[in-house]
């Protein structure tokens, strides 16, 4: 029982954890498709003003051109 409940417990915080990351992942896109069509700003320049790291950046690229 003490098992299960271990395991029920780290499957639900590692569900959580990573639903967040889809969530922020989402929003970041979002984020960076509006400065595009909005404001007019390349995708370099709309992750430049998110600071988005160098390391994320053609992962966030391939989703938005992917769109």
């Amino acid at each position: 029982s003490q098992g299960l409940s271990q395991g029920l417990s780290q499957g639900l915080s590692q569900g959580l954890s990573q639903g967040l990351s889809q969530g922020v992942l989402e929003t970041t896109l979002l984020a960076i498709r509006s400065m595009m069509k909005n404001l007019g700003l390349s995708m370099e320049k709309a992750m430049d003003v998110l600071q988005i790291p160098p390391a994320e950046r053609a992962k966030y690229a391939a989703l938005v051109k992917g769109c």
